[in-house]
């Protein structure tokens, strides 16, 4: 993952400067911490291999649904926005895009 989003880093002309980088490698690392740990979670509660993949298959679908890059916070359903809040992949994409556009 680090050698990829090394080269498309510097591919797509995201914003220049060290600082951008390995804050955006620096972001990536962590969500990959986090949705490891979050596996390890699954894995710890489930009985079966079958229950531990339909479960994380069904929660990454619903935080990547909530994420906020599609749809964006206020097109999702009022039902579902509290998710928006306790999802690691929302925070890692403001995150991106406030250092790619402010900087």
């Amino acid at each position: 993952a680090t050698l990829i989003s090394s080269i498309s880093y510097f591919w797509v002309g995201m914003a220049p400067g060290a600082n951008h980088y390995f804050y955006f490698l620096g972001t990536l690392i962590g969500l990959e911490c986090v949705g490891q740990a979050f596996a390890r979670v699954l894995i710890a509660f489930s009985r079966t291999q079958v229950s531990a993949n339909v479960a994380s298959s069904l929660l990454i679908l619903l935080f990547a649904t909530v994420g906020g890059f599609m749809p964006s916070f206020e097109q999702i359903t009022p039902v579902l926005r509290w998710l928006s809040w306790i999802t690691p992949v929302s925070y890692a994409f403001e995150g991106m895009m406030i250092n790619q556009f402010d900087g």
